[in-house]
């Protein structure tokens, strides 16, 4: 549903970044990447996108119980 949301409103910065800790919390660190680069080459000023920027920076995958704003409910190891 994001990946529709920010195709339909690609210079939406909040759905942009929800899309790509997203793709960073199932693992697709480098595709989350990506987004945001391709968002900050035309908006460099965004500090929220600057801020997930820094965070795929220093992570191969991010935990979603570490993510600041989400309330994932701890699961069971598989």
């Amino acid at each position: 549903m994001l990946e529709r949301g920010v195709a339909a409103y690609p210079y939406y910065g909040q759905l942009t970044a929800r899309l790509a800790q997203l793709y960073a919390m199932d693992g697709q660190t480098g595709k989350a990447r990506n987004l945001v680069k391709q968002y900050l080459a035309v908006f460099p000023e965004d500090l929220a996108l600057r801020e997930a920027e820094k965070r795929l920076d220093g992570a191969e995958s991010v935990d979603p119980l570490a993510a600041p704003g989400h309330t994932a409910v701890a699961q069971e190891p598989r």
